[in-house]
């Protein structure tokens, strides 16, 4: 499994989505698709995503990714934000190829 991005194609900028944490909790329900764009609302409302029970907990996803996705979606909302997998960034055919990753958010 590759990694898990939201992007937007409008300012060129992508966030880390949390791996293998966006597969099982908005992936696999159907929440968001590889390639399509994204409903920010849907994924907003995902109480599963945003909070991790105690043994899932980690710095990495609490203090980083959720984070940093939360004001990414926010930011970015009316941009026509997209989710894709790593393999998409560097791809050079890829209309996501040479985009850059924001910073965490603090």
């Amino acid at each position: 499994m590759n990694c898990r991005y939201f992007a937007c194609p409008n300012c060129r900028l992508y966030s880390d989505a949390g791996y293998r944490w966006a597969y099982w909790r908005l992936e696999h329900p159907g929440v968001v698709r590889l390639g399509e764009g994204v409903d920010v609302d849907a994924v907003m409302s995902r109480t599963e995503y945003w909070n991790p029970s105690e043994e899932e907990r980690s710095d990495w996803l609490c203090e980083r990714i959720l984070p940093t996705v939360h004001w990414f979606l926010g930011e970015h909302r009316g941009h026509g934000i997209v989710y894709i997998e790593e393999e998409h960034l560097y791809a050079e055919e890829s209309i996501y190829h040479n985009w850059s990753e924001v910073e965490a958010a603090t």
